[in-house]
This record gives structure tokens, C-alpha cells and sequence, in this order.
């Protein structure tokens, strides 16, 4: 009965200090402002990404020496974001280096912000030691504050397609590691060739 009677005390003396008012009614401020700039859902969030402009809008230099310009885009493209420790981007990576060869005609770019030994490292795990890209196969390396700046993904992997004039036609976030390898690589193509 008495650790109820302080908590009770306690809690009236918190509500009764000007400070811990001035908190609560910033926290208040904060998680409603919170609330306007973040998406409930991912579904809520990929309404207002299709049908609009790719968030990136300049020209980016891959790591190996190439470069792509997403507000002049040459192809129709797919862009995946993710990185090495993420089980799901692991298990869908071999599967986007395939789709590269599939598809000369679609670009593929792979945004991570794993450093060039973990992308070496990766590559060789799959299997493609001294991997070259194909030609229209692209890796940038953007630090997570860049990601997180144009607020680019809600999970990984995060894909997104998009014809040449640069408007996302699709797009998708989060993977899950066990999805059969040929139900991805048909999710691509259906992507790609539209409905």
C-alpha cells in the first residue's frame, strides 16, 4: 500500500513542476511532428513514392569508375539498396546479377553503403570472385546518412524500377531470405514487362 502512496506523490509533484510540463508538452510536439513526416505503413509509404519523380537526382559515380544520372536516365532502371549483413539482401543479390545479363536493355544499380572490402567479400561468398559488372550492372557506395537523407528505404533490401523518364513505377521494401530464388528472378521480369 505505501509503494503505491509514493508513486502516487511522485507522480502528482512531476505533473506539478513547470520543467517536467514544458517536457511533456515537447514530447507531445515532437511525436506529432513525428507522426506527420513518417508513414504509418509501407504501404502508405510506396503511395507516395509510385507515380513519382526517383528521389535521387544527380549524377552518381560507381565504384568502379562509372557513372549514372538519375534525372537523365539512358534505360529503364532497377535500383536495389543493401548491404552485406542483411540476410535477405544476400539471398536477392546473385538473383539481381543475373537479372543484369537477362536484361542488357535495363540498368541495375546496387546502392550500399558496405565499404569496397565487405562488397569484395560478398561478391566472392556468392561465387563471383573477381566479379566485373555487366555493363549495365552499377554500384554506388552512399553512407546510411545519405539513404537516410533522401529517405530512400523503410527496410532492406529496398527496391525500386522506374522507365526513362525517372517516375517509379514500382516499388518495395524488406525481403525475406527463404523466398525461392525463381519466384524473385519471376518478379523481376514481371517488373520489368510491365502489367
Amino acid at each position: 500500500m505505501t509503494k503505491y502512496f509514493f508513486l502516487f506523490i511522485f507522480i502528482a509533484v512531476w505533473m506539478c513542476i513547470p520543467g517536467a510540463k514544458a517536457q511533456r508538452a515537447t514530447k507531445k510536439r515532437s511525436s506529432a511532428k513525428r507522426s506527420d513526416s513518417y508513414f504509418n505503413t509501407p504501404e502508405d509509404w510506396y503511395k507516395k513514392v509510385e507515380g513519382k519523380p526517383f528521389p535521387l537526382r544527380e549524377t552518381y559515380t560507381t565504384v568502379d569508375d562509372k557513372t549514372i544520372d538519375f534525372s537523365n536516365l539512358k534505360h529503364p532502371t532497377f535500383v536495389c539498396l543493401g548491404f552485406a549483413a542483411c540476410p535477405p539482401c544476400r539471398h536477392e543479390l546473385p538473383i539481381y546479377l543475373a537479372a543484369a545479363t537477362t536484361y542488357p536493355e535495363v540498368d541495375f544499380v546496387y546502392v550500399t553503403y558496405d565499404s569496397e572490402e565487405t562488397r569484395l567479400r560478398e561478391l566472392s561468398g556468392i561465387g563471383k570472385e573477381n566479379f566485373k559488372p555487366a555493363a549495365n550492372y552499377y554500384i554506388i557506395h552512399m553512407e546510411q546518412q545519405e539513404i537516410d537523407r533522401y529517405n530512400l528505404t523503410l527496410a532492406y533490401p529496398t527496391q525500386y524500377f522506374m522507365h526513362k523518364d525517372g517516375i517509379v513505377q514500382y516499388m518495395h521494401s524488406g525481403g525475406d531470405p527463404d523466398e525461392p530464388a525463381a519466384d524473385i528472378a519471376a518478379r523481376i521480369a514481371q517488373i520489368i514487362k510491365g502489367p
